[in-house]
């Protein structure tokens, strides 16, 4: 089973019982798809809370990739987030 499939068509998951970090799988990430994606996982990155972007299911990624993560990079520091990426390049 994909992660995005353990963790509904949407790829969140609101974490933990207790409050653990909300974990979101993005998928594959090309310049097609990249704005959507960032939207996506953009609009989990909260100051009331952690994500984990895990980038298992992520196939057939581009520069855009990099982009994406460096942007996400971005609005965690600028909203306080605690930001963390899972399975990256496997």
């Amino acid at each position: 089973m994909t992660a995005d499939a353990a963790n509904g068509a949407n790829g969140a998951d609101s974490g933990a019982a207790g409050g653990g970090p909300e974990r979101f799988s993005p998928g594959t990430l090309t310049l097609d798809n990249a704005g959507e994606k960032m939207r996506d996982a953009g609009a989990r990155i909260r100051a009331d809370g952690g994500l984990i972007l895990d980038m298992a299911d992520s196939g057939d990624c581009d520069s855009a990739a990099l982009g994406a993560m460096i942007e996400w990079r971005r609005l965690a520091a600028e909203r306080k987030c605690d930001l963390r990426f899972e399975n990256i390049g496997g």
